[in-house]
């Protein structure tokens, strides 16, 4: 994914995509322990946002990412995923090894 320097300046922002499920739904699977069912959600969800045009996703939310693998199945566009994320600005930083 190629970014246009131009949108990192003054007060452009990106074109979004974005799909929200019923977290109570969400929640009872996780209570039930039933990730299967809610990776099939993801998934679902992630297939809607590749056929809308997005370039890249993200989950916004720490606990379903590790349903990441199941949620990308089948889908083409790069996935940020937090940990890698995470990973890369505490490298960048020089905070890994620290106490």
């Amino acid at each position: 994914m190629q970014i246009d320097a131009r949108a990192t300046r003054g007060l452009h922002s990106p074109e979004l995509l974005i799909r929200s499920v019923d977290f109570a739904e969400i929640e009872a699977l996780q209570t039930k322990g039933d990730w299967a069912t809610a990776g099939v959600i993801l998934n679902k969800e992630a297939k809607a946002l590749e056929r809308g045009g997005a370039q890249v996703l993200i989950l916004a939310t720490n606990t379903m990412h590790k349903l990441a693998a199941q949620m990308m199945i089948g889908v083409d566009v790069p996935f940020v995923h937090i940990a890698d994320a995470t990973a890369e600005a505490i490298k960048t930083k020089g905070c890994a090894g620290r106490d």
